[in-house]
């Protein structure tokens, strides 16, 4: 990166090195991504309903509508 002008130097990045990712990196960085969409898909389906009600309840206090309540 150039200081002065805010840009890359691309002939100079490519004489430093190529970036290197090992197959273990490539595999663990796969599981990452594989878990946290599964954690938050899982946290989507098996509590659907709090969440729906959650939102219901934030989305009736902002418009002001009391009598349209939660029972």
């Amino acid at each position: 990166m150039d200081s002065r002008t805010q840009s890359l130097n691309i002939t100079a990045y490519e004489a430093y090195s190529p970036t290197y990712l090992t197959a273990g990196n490539s595999v663990q960085y796969g599981f990452f991504f594989a878990i946290y969409t599964a954690v938050i898909v899982h946290v989507g389906l098996y509590y659907q309903k709090e969440l729906m009600e959650g939102f219901r309840s934030v989305f009736l206090s902002r418009s002001g509508r009391s009598d349209c309540e939660i029972l």
